[in-house]
């Protein structure tokens, strides 16, 4: 994959991934977790997208939610 972009819908979350600003919350756990995966793949972005602008992929994720099978696959 030459370039891939992670679209998210709350700029809250774009933020505290693009920001320098240290966050001890439980979300500031993930967005550290997030940033770190991120600098190991150069070519990974993330960018703020209105919801309304991206009403396909919103609708495709709500589509996936419920055609979900409960069936969980583990890889080791």
């Amino acid at each position: 994959m030459s370039h891939v972009i992670f679209k998210i819908g709350y700029k809250g979350v774009v933020d505290r991934i693009q920001g320098h600003r240290i966050d001890f919350s439980e979300i500031g756990a993930l967005v550290i977790e997030c940033k770190a995966l991120l600098s190991s793949f150069p070519n990974f972005s993330v960018k703020f997208v209105r919801r309304q602008s991206n009403i396909t992929a919103h609708f495709n994720a709500r589509a996936v939610i419920n055609y979900a099978s409960t069936y969980l696959a583990v890889c080791v």
